[in-house]
């Protein structure tokens, strides 16, 4: 044996086996060894303190749980009676000593045994009850049912019996399976007569006695459940609680739960307050609870009047109407809230429209088989009562004519207590045009499109709209777009002493309509053979000296017929049959070689002939010349009819020669060019591209500037300069920075082209640079009433004629 006191623990330990406290687990920490069969003894003091209650004593215990377990109690004095919470009093026996031994099977847990001691001597301690109720109130059509839970205690004396009488008209639900077995700790009937009550002369309320299996002090918990036949909406209920009669203090919670078909409105009458339902005992806390209140006292009242909730059904709708060519779609979304009695259909008045045969999407809420449409209304029967909030779609659809222009399209309408303002987004594919008449629509406005939504794609319209109206309509006129196509043409050619080979790719966008054919217009002597031009369609933007061939679909270019004789107005109408029409972006690639022969012009200039895009936008033209070393290409200055022009700064140089750009603002049939080659063993020449000329006159002074783009191979070139340009007075940039200038004799001056001087002998020493010269001077004017003035620009020595 081990005495053990809780504030200095202490511990037993034999080898293996050990009792210790363990105050973290609040109790006694036993390990015991042995084998199967053995009997094992563990045994050790408490000192457990008792708690009085009047004449009543009680000891408290935490048993361990076990499959069989004795409580063996000696009391020093006689007992009246004992009784436990959990486990049986089996015997109660006097002792020689006066005492009583008790004999309790089963104690386990939180265990309780009170017993109350025999003194006849003294007088009896008279019961003083305490009553806490916990009331639920359902209340719907049918009536009012209450269930209530009443839990009963003295602080004096011990009782076996009280009396409880019901709310006003209540009639009492035996509950059969919880009073009328055996091992009922209590038992209910109902007293021969209503009772009138002491508050209300004339009002009777039926009382019911609840006995006990044994005296006791409590606390015990009944059970109680009463019904109220139906009731008129136009009168008032009164609730009432459940009195227990004698009962000093009474206090407790009512929840008030009305089912969804049916509202409350209350008044509250005296000792009752309304709370909110978190207050209320955990039993009553519920998520349906239509009201919570708490009662201080016995009676009290709460006046109820009920009536029939109505529907009151909100829907906020959604549309997508796509317009196809002979056809007009309808995706329809819908979005109920229910804030009243519960619905079990959905009506939407269509309108015209039918439905697609696709499935009502509603999450399993509609009835798929008892969907139909009467009168022109579409019947959504519910599966099962709405929720709160539903979201429904289906779609519609109805007929259209291709050369109806005119639109008219009502909108289905909901029907429901109050409809929102809703979305409408109509889209139409890029063939057609539609243009809204919002002046002739009704309930729609104009919205602006989401930003993550583009208006546009791949030129479909799509037009956003909100319905301010439940039947607003949509109106607008149609008209089909005829085909638009564009081409930007690119060209490369290549020149070397033989000849020219072209390689010219047009790309296409062709929109709204496919494309069966393209036209094409060149020079009467381009040949069209097709042994000496090759021409393919490219589906793609492949690159322009790509050699994958599987992509590339060969074409034949033909002269269109019946066309006047093409020697005598200098141009031929062509065209090429598409494999199959075509929509979007293509390419189409020309590849030829014409002699160097055959290109030259009476003027001395070089005519590249194109192949030049008809019945369709063209926004420019793009080429690219290619020379070898020592030969350079510029425009002739001889094509008066020509949009040609040099690209600002898009000259190149690679290793196998010269490149130069030149672009046009309009489709071109031919490029004019002249190939200048420059002899490594003679003097080098300048060629002077273009010139611009600028005098500034002011009072007293003139300011002359002149500005040259020039390619020569030199590496300085003489300027001279006009008779009044002043001495010394003239700035000159190479390049747009300022220039090393020397004397080069009378009204001359020598200008350094390039900072870094090459050998004779250098391979680069030959090939021709573009560079920018500016001169600048001012000098004083004197100006009469009528004045002749000479404006004389310098020159640049051994240069060529001026293009521009």
């Amino acid at each position: 044996k081990q005495s053990v006191d809780e504030r200095a623990p202490q511990t037993t330990r034999t080898n293996d086996e050990y009792l210790e406290y363990d105050p973290q687990q609040g109790g006694f920490v036993a390990r015991m060894s042995g084998k199967k069969g053995d009997r094992q003894l563990l045994s050790f003091n408490l000192i457990v303190p008792l708690s009085h209650e009047g004449v009543e004593t009680t000891l408290p215990l935490n048993c361990p749980r076990s499959v069989s377990s004795t409580l063996r109690l000696t009391v020093e004095t006689p007992i009246a009676d004992a009784r436990t919470n959990i486990g049986a009093v089996t015997s109660k026996t006097p002792t020689a000593d006066d005492g009583t031994r008790i004999v309790v099977a089963g104690p386990s847990g939180q265990f309780r045994l009170t017993w109350q001691a025999a003194n006849k001597g003294a007088a009896s301690v008279a019961s003083v009850l305490n009553a806490i109720g916990a009331i639920h109130i359902t209340i719907d059509g049918r009536g009012v049912r209450s269930d209530a839970r009443l839990t009963v205690r003295s602080y004096g004396g011990t009782f076996e019996q009280f009396r409880v009488r019901l709310p006003r008209g209540a009639k009492f639900i035996p509950d059969t399976a919880a009073t009328g077995t055996q091992d009922a700790k209590y038992r209910i009937s109902e007293e021969p007569g209503p009772v009138a009550t002491a508050s209300s002369a004339g009002e009777t309320r039926q009382v019911v006695l609840v006995e006990l299996k044994e005296k006791q002090q409590g606390p015990v918990v009944v059970n109680l459940s009463t019904e109220q036949s139906g009731h008129d909406a136009k009168s008032r209920l009164e609730l009432a609680g459940f009195e227990v009669l004698g009962a000093v203090r009474q206090y407790g919670d009512i929840a008030l739960n009305v089912t969804n078909d049916w509202q409350a409105r209350w008044d509250i009458g005296p000792n009752v307050r309304q709370v909110d339902p978190t207050e209320l005992d955990s039993s009553l806390q519920r998520s349906d609870l239509s009201a919570a209140f708490q009662y201080d006292g016995e009676p009290w009242s709460l006046g109820v009047r009920v009536s029939q909730r109505q529907s009151r059904v909100h829907v906020t709708p959604a549309y997508e109407l796509e317009l196809l060519p002979d056809e007009a779609r309808m995706a329809v979304r819908l979005g109920y809230q229910n804030f009243g009695a519960r619905a079990f259909w959905f009506h939407i008045d269509l309108n015209g429209w039918k439905m697609s045969g696709e499935p009502v999407e509603s999450g399993g809420l509609v009835d798929q088989d008892r969907v139909s449409t009467q009168d022109g209304s579409l019947i959504l029967p519910l599966t099962q009562a709405s929720s709160r909030k539903t979201e429904i779609s289906f779609s519609l659809h109805r007929s259209l004519s291709r050369d109806e222009s005119r639109l008219q399209f009502p909108m289905p309408v909901p029907q429901a207590d109050s409809v929102g303002t809703g979305d409408l987004v109509v889209r139409a594919p890029a063939e057609t045009e539609l243009l809204p008449d919002l002046a002739n629509s009704t309930g729609l406005a104009a919205a602006p499109a989401p930003e993550s939504v583009p208006t546009e794609t791949e030129g479909n319209t799509e037009l956003h709209f909100r319905t301010l109206q439940p039947n607003a309509v949509f109106v607008a006129n149609r008209a089909n777009r005829s085909r638009e196509e564009s081409a930007q043409p690119t060209v490369v050619v290549d020149i070397d002493s033989a000849s020219a080979e072209v390689e010219e790719r047009i790309e296409y966008t062709v929109r709204y309509e496919p494309a069966k054919e393209i036209s094409l217009e060149s020079t009467s002597d381009l040949p069209i053979d097709e042994e000496e031009i090759e021409a393919s369609l490219i589906p793609t933007a492949t690159s322009i000296n790509s050699a994958d061939s599987e992509q590339h679909t060969p074409l034949r270019l033909e002269p269109i017929e019946d066309e006047a004789d093409p020697s005598a107005s200098g141009t031929r109408q062509l065209r090429a049959i598409l494999p199959q029409p075509r929509m979007g972006k293509f390419i189409i690639a020309f590849h030829y070689r014409i002699a160097r022969s055959q290109l030259l012009a009476t003027s001395g200039a070089v005519h590249v002939p194109l192949l030049c895009p008809t019945d369709c936008r063209v926004s420019g033209e793009q080429a690219t010349v290619r020379t070898p070393h020592g030969v350079f290409a510029s425009l002739s200055a001889h094509s008066d009819n020509s949009s040609w022009k040099a690209a600002e700064g898009q000259n190149t140089t690679s290793r196998s020669g010269e490149g130069y750009e030149f672009v046009a603002d309009r489709p071109e049939s031919s490029l004019p060019l002249v190939i200048s080659a420059v002899d490594a063993n003679a003097p080098s020449a300048t060629v002077v591209d273009r010139v611009w000329l600028q005098s500034w006159l002011s009072e007293g002074m003139e300011q002359d500037r002149a500005a040259f783009r020039i390619r020569t191979s030199n590496q300085q070139t003489t300027v001279e300069l006009p008779s009044d340009a002043p001495p010394g007075g003239v700035e000159v940039l190479v390049d747009k920075q300022p220039a090393d200038v020397s004397p080069g004799g009378p009204g001359r001056i020598i200008v350094q082209l390039a900072r870094n001087s090459l050998h004779a002998s250098d391979a680069t020493a030959i090939k021709p640079t573009t560079h920018t010269l500016e001169i600048r001077f001012r000098h004083p004017v004197q100006h009469s009433l009528v004045t002749r003035l000479l404006l004389t620009p310098p020159q640049i020595d051994g240069s060529s004629e001026l293009s521009q």
